[in-house]
């Protein structure tokens, strides 16, 4: 099971190479559109420069936001939604599910 607290929606946006800072746990990726290019490019670890992984999204994928990740060039209209769990939100609903068993 996947949670997320919050969605990004992105249109026509190249995400130059950065990490995220206050995500819990894995996002998950999903493009669409009328595009070519746009993969997105993963590196294994925080301050690793060479990339190690190009997956596309047109299909979901999850990945780890708070490695360094970025979107390659793209042509045509490219969508992106982006779901993850901020680190406050994690914190403000843990425990949540166990008041109620």
């Amino acid at each position: 099971s996947f949670s997320f607290s919050s969605i990004s929606l992105n249109c026509g946006y190249a995400a130059k190479p950065h990490t995220d800072r206050g995500n819990f746990g894995p996002s998950l990726a999903a493009s669409m559109g009328d595009f070519t290019g746009g993969r997105l490019i993963l590196w294994q670890s925080p301050g690793e420069y060479g990339p190690r992984a190009y997956v596309d999204t047109t299909s979901p994928a999850l990945f780890n936001g708070n490695h360094r990740h970025a979107v390659e060039h793209f042509e045509g209209c490219r969508w992106s939604l982006v779901f993850y769990m901020a680190s406050d939100a994690w914190e403000a609903t843990s425990g949540f599910c166990e008041e109620f068993l």
